[in-house]
């Protein structure tokens, strides 16, 4: 079962936080359209919008541990990118199911540790 964690790992993997903060600037965008903002307001609206902000914070606070772990992120894409369970996962990079494991609980504890996610 997936904690919260995972999931935000696996949709910094897909892109799915990519999408989810560009549809928010565009509803944004959109609504300030609406209510006729100016260019100055719309950017305020979005640097103070906390649906935005927590979207940012999350990739933000990946990419800071993904990158400096190289064998986990092998792992990340594999796993959603691909969909590949742990046993072929395993099998493609040469190693154990359980290194598999250590390696993901690895980063998660990393960015759990230091971000509080």
């Amino acid at each position: 079962m997936a904690d919260k964690l995972d999931e935000i790992i696996e949709s910094y993997v897909t892109g799915g936080i990519d999408k989810q903060i560009k549809a928010r600037v565009n509803q944004i965008t959109y609504e300030s359209m609406l209510e006729g903002l100016n260019e100055d307001s719309l950017n305020q609206k979005l640097k103070q919008d906390k649906v935005l902000l927590e979207l940012e914070y999350y990739k933000a606070q990946i990419e800071v541990w993904y990158g400096g772990n190289p064998e986990a992120k092998r792992v990340c894409e594999l796993r959603w990118r691909e969909g590949l369970p742990q046993w072929a996962i395993g099998q493609k990079i040469h190693f154990s199911e359980s290194t598999i494991y250590r390696r993901y609980t690895e980063l998660k504890s990393e960015i759990s540790r230091w971000s509080g996610l």
